[in-house]
């Protein structure tokens, strides 16, 4: 009973912790924020809010923050004597320690969680490369450099931590980006971050040149700027050379540091080559002054005191911590041109609230009928098992928050299933319990040793998931990576709500004779002989693996959708707004293919424009169906652009090569865990598993989108859970029956938990078949790749997986009983 108690006392103080965490859960208005947490000099201070909240309305200023800065400046209004709670005395520069105090506000009345694009839409924007950079080239060379940008726009944007941002080519020189929960009033200057080029030069200072005056051949004027005592920036004239000592090529690496006066500027480690280069400079300019300038302006130029070898610099400046950081972001990621920002607008969610609401009620009504089932078919121990579940459900948000992850409907729909596969590991624990029960043993040895049996199978289960999830973070990015993350914590959290509380509870039960599981199963001491049926099972997957080849052979590229092809985008304006999933179900009722619509609010006009993304030579035919839709709003196209696939080729070349390498390391684990022939079949039968749910989604008419990428990777997870199961008991059986042949011992293994291998698929089936029925576009996509993986690894686990098992073993356990001695079939062969 000590025991519970410390279990249920861990979970206690975990949820207390958690609760933290999901502080504040929603945002708070940012103006009311203010009020409430201001502290001193009230009346002036709501007086300048009133005034920004005017300049704002009146398009005076693009967002509170810059208002209240401007007005502050000319009221010399210091807000350090406003909030007094915060300190902020540091930071000598008026005008800095003001923005910094509001952005500091503005974080603290912003919910923990961030919300995708689809559920709350962003800020988007449009950068262009110059004319003049372009002349002269071909398109392929154009395609090169605006490609070339993306990658290191897309870098940055990750090392700012904005999780699954859309970065696209718009156009011959254009880039469009769309930034999910991201406001200007969080990053004013996230747009400035991004399009900077970020070029470094170290630069010699002529000093007895006047500034003022003529300026000697082979030089030029730039100005530093530098902070006085009284926290004032002024603007010092030098005389540089134009060609530099050394550029920024010779920079490895940069990263914020703090010196020792407490302030941020940002460290620059040199290459091997820039190092030599950095000490020849300095060991032949003794004395002189050295300037460091980024885009033409000076950021500092001490003066050469000896020769520097250790290949180290610094740039100082009016630093904060965000500043460093985002310095050296761009520094490590320099772009050969400055990009030209085209346009600024927002853009609202791609979800109409109808769908959002529905994908939700579907969610919840899926996991309401999970409990009633569990709690039918396992009375009282399987209703409380829904609160080890709910209480996974809270850690895993815990884990989002703090996590950063930006929350999708995709995501949300994820939680749902990742529950019902969490089922599983109850599901395990109660169908073991109930075997010692059936062989007598006693209530409380039953649930010890039950979940000590259990316990084996759970973790390399988990841990095998937890494996593969780690190498989509490590070499995943995007969407690939952000899965891997949720995945992860999903995994954690699953582990400890099954193992600390689940635990507890059922001991509780015991101790207090509740505990009353009952003795029948479904197929209890079956005695089917599977393997007898191999041909039979090899059929079915040649006749399914043809379906898909013959589907993917008809619709050849067609089966990719804009995500990863590009296509058309129009912008249609309007006399009035019209439901975007209307749009979608029109461009689905007249087989136009699959588009994208979404409202997008430029910010300097305040006016209304409809994006549609199509299929490539598709925009017209959509925009012509549109106006004979919906003839009273009067459409007319703004106009029409071909846009580049969201999911870049290096994105692509990232998910092929972690799913590559998640299967190498399932592989090597089972095989240390197990024994190769396990990895081998279980590998096996996941590729197979892979590629025919492919296929038969294609078959079923659906193309390939973003987020289907996450949907495949849970069907990986979900498959080696299964097959991990499996084998785990076919070790166990192998180990109590040394006198078994090998092919009885796989049937006895399969019967023995069939009961719960067709529980754990119940109730998975349950919430994704709802999501289905009820849903309509990516939710209802991404449902069906699931259920189809659901049905092909539940099959392929029993008929594909134990098969080549046996086979790979030649029909003998002589190498599993002797791994030393014995030979594979591919070595007698």
């Amino acid at each position: 009973m000590q025991a519970t108690k410390w279990r249920l006392g861990i979970t206690l103080l975990a949820i207390a912790i958690g609760v933290g965490q999901l502080m504040p859960w929603e945002d708070k208005p940012y103006a009311t924020y203010l009020t409430q947490q201001v502290k001193s000099n009230k009346a002036q201070f709501q007086s300048v809010l009133q005034a920004a909240q005017t300049q704002v309305k009146e398009h005076k200023a693009p967002n509170l923050i810059q208002a209240l800065v401007r007005i502050c400046k000319e009221q010399k209004l210091d807000l350090s004597t406003c909030f007094t709670q915060l300190n902020a005395a540091d930071i000598k520069n008026f005008d800095k320690r003001n923005q910094i105090l509001l952005q500091h506000l503005l974080h603290k009345s912003q919910s923990v969680f961030k919300q995708g694009l689809d559920l709350k839409g962003g800020v988007a924007f449009s950068l262009s490369i110059n004319p003049q950079v372009l002349e002269g080239k071909s398109d392929w060379e154009c395609e090169k450099l605006v490609q070339k940008a993306i990658e290191v726009i897309t870098t940055r944007i990750d090392a700012l931590g904005v999780a699954e941002p859309i970065v696209r080519p718009y156009g011959r020189n254009n880039i469009e980006i769309q930034l999910p929960g991201i406001s200007l009033e969080t990053h004013p200057d996230i747009v400035g971050a991004l399009k900077k080029p970020a070029k470094l030069d170290f630069r010699l200072v002529n000093e007895d040149a006047d500034p003022n005056g003529s300026i000697p051949l082979g030089y030029e004027r730039l100005v530093m700027e530098q902070e006085d005592e009284q926290g004032q920036w002024i603007q010092i004239p030098l005389v540089v050379k134009r060609i530099p000592a050394m550029t920024g090529k010779a920079i490895k690496e940069a990263h914020p540091v703090v010196d020792a006066y407490g302030k941020y500027e940002v460290s620059l480690q040199m290459t091997s080559e820039g190092k030599e280069r950095f000490a020849s400079i300095t060991r032949q300019n003794l004395h002189r002054r050295l300037a460091i300038v980024l885009d033409g302006v000076v950021c500092s130029a001490p003066v050469i005191q000896s020769e520097i070898t250790g290949g180290q610099a610094s740039i100082s400046g009016r630093f904060t911590q965000r500043d460093a950081i985002e310095l050296s972001n761009v520094l490590n990621n320099p772009l050969e041109f400055e990009l030209e920002l085209a346009e600024i607008y927002e853009i609202g969610p791609s979800l109409a609230t109808s769908a959002k609401n529905i994908a939700i009620y579907a969610s919840l009504a899926g996991l309401i009928l999970l409990i009633t089932v569990m709690s039918l078919y396992y009375r009282l121990p399987g209703m409380l098992c829904s609160l080890s579940l709910l209480l996974n459900a809270f850690f895993i948000f815990v884990s989002w928050a703090i996590l950063g992850a930006t929350i999708t409907l995709t995501s949300i729909t994820a939680l749902a299933l990742t529950l019902g596969m969490a089922v599983d590991a109850n599901i395990l624990i109660f169908e073991r319990v109930r075997e010692e029960l059936r062989a007598g043993i006693n209530l409380t040895t039953a649930l010890n040793t039950g979940h000590k049996k259990a316990f084996i199978a759970i973790l390399d289960s988990n841990l095998t998931t937890l494996l593969t999830a780690g190498l989509l973070v490590l070499l995943g990015s995007g969407a690939v990576k952000g899965f891997g993350i949720t995945l992860a914590a999903g995994i954690l959290t699953t582990l400890f709500s099954v193992l600390c509380f689940n635990r507890a509870l059922l001991e509780l039960l015991v101790h207090t004779n509740h505990f009353h599981l009952p003795q029948q199963a479904w197929f209890q001491d079956t005695k089917i002989n599977f393997l007898a049926h191999l041909k039979g099972g090899l059929c079915i997957s040649c006749l399914l693996a043809l379906i898909g080849c013959i589907a993917f052979g008809i619709r050849g590229k067609g089966v990719l959708s804009i995500d990863f092809v590009g296509g058309d985008e129009l912008l249609v304006q309007g006399d009035r707004m019209v439901d975007c999933q209307k749009i979608r179900d029109l461009a689905k009722q007249k087989q136009l293919g699959t588009i994208n619509a979404v409202y997008q609010k430029n910010l300097s006009s305040a006016s209304h424009l409809l994006k549609i993304q199509t299929e490539k030579g598709r925009g017209m035919e959509v925009f012509s169906a549109l106006q004979a839709s919906e003839p009273e709003v009067h459409f007319t196209c703004v106009s029409k652009n071909q846009i580049g696939a969201s999911i870049s080729s290096d994105v692509q070349k990232h998910a092929i090569l972690s799913i590559a390498f998640a299967l190498i390391g399932i592989l090597a684990y089972i095989a240390v865990r197990f024994e190769w022939t396990y990895g081998i079949s279980s590998v096996l039968a996941l590729t197979h598993d892979t590629l025919i749910t492919m296929g038969l989604y294609v078959a079923f008419g659906h193309q390939f989108t973003a987020p289907m990428i996450a949907a495949v990777l849970l069907v990986i997870g979900y498959s080696i859970n299964d097959k991990i199961i499996i084998f785990d008991r076919v070790r166990e059986e192998l180990a109590a029956n040394r006198s078994m042949p090998l092919n009885a011992v796989i049937n006895h293994s399969i019967n023995k938990t069939l009961s719960r291998t067709l529980m754990t698929s119940l109730t998975t089936f349950i919430p994704t078949s709802l999501l289905y029925i009820c849903c309509s576009g990516i939710v209802r996509d991404y449902a069906l790749v699931f259920l189809l993986g659901i049905v092909i690894g539940t099959f392929s686990s029993i008929f594909v997986a134990m098969p080549l098992f046996y086979k790979l073993n030649h029909g003998n356990r002589t190498q599993l009983d002797h791994p030393q001695t014995a030979k594979h079939a591919w070595e007698q062969a």
